[in-house]
């Protein structure tokens, strides 16, 4: 399999399009979306949990999307 790598982004077109949003970084050029930490993903776990649960309880029709 061949990597084709994206448009590179220089970092003022970084800062002005991703500068507020912590869940990216540029590396080499490349926007790298940022993977939540051990911790993080604890929690987000257990809630997705909790949430799935409770509308079990409840009988919530529909269902949730995955928590990151």
């Amino acid at each position: 399999m061949t990597y084709i790598p994206q448009k590179l982004l220089n970092f003022e077109t970084f800062l002005d399009q991703y500068g507020d949003n912590p869940r990216y970084e540029i590396a080499d050029g490349e926007l790298v979306e940022m993977e939540p930490t051990e911790p993080h993903e604890t929690v987000s776990g257990k809630l997705a949990t909790q949430i799935a649960s409770r509308s079990q309880q409840k009988n919530f029709p529909g269902s949730f999307p995955a928590l990151v």
